[in-house]
């Protein structure tokens, strides 16, 4: 039975012949700062059309308005979305804080906190 030597590695033992890895971030698109908080609040991913049906639009309204008092409410049943735009940015801080990822009819919502005029 004859040994044979172990073949020897492929790699270089030595790291010096290597280049040193660097990253180009020149091409990055600027910084963009979050959007300040609003007095509104788009609720989205309302995907059973029975949500805007108005015994369960004025449930889940009564609910919100029993939170934080309502400025105004639209419900788009084409975009399945409710924007509720409330007094103050403080309820829709709060408002968001609730409902964000609840189930509503099987669904579990998303909230949007976006920038408009305040009601005047």
């Amino acid at each position: 039975m004859s040994l044979s030597p172990s073949p020897e590695s492929s790699r270089p033992s030595s790291r010096s012949s290597r280049k040193p890895m660097s990253i180009d971030l020149s091409n990055l698109p600027q910084l963009i700062q979050p959007t300040p908080p609003s007095n509104t609040l788009i609720i989205t991913n309302l995907q059973d059309p029975e949500i805007f049906r108005a015994d369960n639009l004025q449930t889940i309204k009564d609910l919100v308005n029993a939170s934080a008092p309502i400025h105004s409410w639209a419900p788009l049943k084409s975009f399945r979305r409710i924007i509720v735009s409330f007094f103050e940015e403080d309820s829709a801080i709060r408002i968001k804080q609730i409902l964000d990822g609840e189930a509503i009819m099987g669904e579990r919502v998303k909230t949007k906190n976006r920038s408009t005029c305040k009601p005047g």
